[in-house]
């Protein structure tokens, strides 16, 4: 990141609108490479521009796009975003007998590399890539297409034969995704024991550089993340009043409607997330997308730089608004109420 600012500097020096355009440049390309992983993962490609529209256009990326400061947010999720089709470029070559699939692979890690060294929180990649490999690269698997194999995999009854081997192939899956992987998890393990030792430059494991109720009991920090998803939804839905210095007080106890609701929420989420693994698997895709993402800026592992802030939204919403676009669509085709017309992406 530092490298960037410096050659804007040498670009731009003073000059307030250029490092402006930078940022509205990369928040381009990034809609874009958002639509293109979007259309490699569910072959819809009403569905990958809706969601990448308002990835665009909505209101909760201003502070992500039009701050100068923003630049981290949009460099790392460029690069991970880049990595990951560089990532379906190194599945698929094993489909088509490329010469030389390993060259993908690499390119992904330097992505990776490239978006830690852009944000910390881009370490949280691995588990992004996963996501994707489990919902799509499936289809490696046989002949059939990558979303005609999830409707297949995710839909057969779990019980009986067919269940059976539905859930065997899941399993071969998933060792797969690990085997593919585990380099980047590696990586992120030395990049957290480095942050933690010789680069803690500013107590990485608490910013907050003293021991209080927040930074030492984890369930303040679980009531305060309860309370923050309140507020995101709502700025998700109605995003007014937008602006940088955004707080709250932290709730020391449960009983706060916003708070219940918040955990009600989560929990619900957390259960639709696995309970529709099967049968609606962009759901469960977008859940696990809003959740994965959002985990380095919740608190709950290490006390953060914050307790919200909007532009920890700038890749989470994106989860969000492809399950409402999904369920739109789905509402649109099949109506409620008809189980005959059921139609599965």
């Amino acid at each position: 990141m530092l490298t960037v600012f410096s050659l804007e500097w040498q670009i731009f020096h003073d000059w307030a609108p250029g490092y402006h355009l930078v940022n509205t440049g990369l928040h381009i390309a990034n809609t874009i490479l958002l639509f293109l992983i979007l259309e490699t993962l569910f072959k819809k490609r009403q569905l990958s521009f809706l969601t990448g529209l308002v990835f665009l256009i909505h209101p909760l990326q201003t502070e992500a796009v039009t701050y100068v400061s923003g630049l981290a947010d949009l460099l790392s999720t460029f690069f991970i975003f880049l990595g990951i089709l560089f990532y379906f470029r190194y599945r698929e070559s094993f489909r088509h007998n490329h010469p030389r699939p390993a060259a993908n692979y690499w390119l992904t890690l330097v992505c990776y590399a490239a978006a830690m060294l852009s944000k910390d929180t881009a370490v949280i990649m691995p588990a992004m890539i996963a996501l994707t490999d489990f919902f799509y690269l499936r289809g490696a698997m046989d002949n059939h297409t990558a979303s005609d194999t999830a409707t297949r995999l995710l839909t057969q009854p779990i019980h009986g034969p067919a269940g059976h081997q539905n859930w065997d192939l899941i399993k071969q899956q998933l060792v797969k995704v690990v085997k593919s992987i585990w380099p980047f998890f590696a990586i992120a393990g030395l990049y957290f024991l480095l942050r933690a030792g010789p680069l803690n430059f500013s107590d990485t494991l608490n910013v907050y550089g003293e021991a209080n109720i927040f930074t030492q009991n984890f369930g303040v920090r679980l009531l305060a993340f309860f309370r923050a998803a309140v507020i995101y939804f709502q700025l998700l839905f109605w995003p007014n009043n937008l602006h940088m210095e955004r707080s709250f007080n932290i709730p020391h106890g449960l009983f706060f409607p916003d708070v219940m609701f918040g955990g009600a929420l989560i929990i619900g989420l957390i259960i639709a997330a696995f309970w529709s693994i099967k049968k609606y698997p962009v759901i469960s895709f977008g859940i696990f997308w809003f959740f994965i993402r959002l985990f380095p800026n919740s608190n709950l592992l290490f006390p953060n730089s914050g307790l919200i802030y909007e532009h920890w939204m700038y890749m989470p919403i994106i989860g969000i608004w492809l399950i409402i676009f999904w369920l739109l669509f789905n509402v649109i085709s099949d109506p409620i109420g008809d189980p005959k017309k059921k139609r599965y992406i």
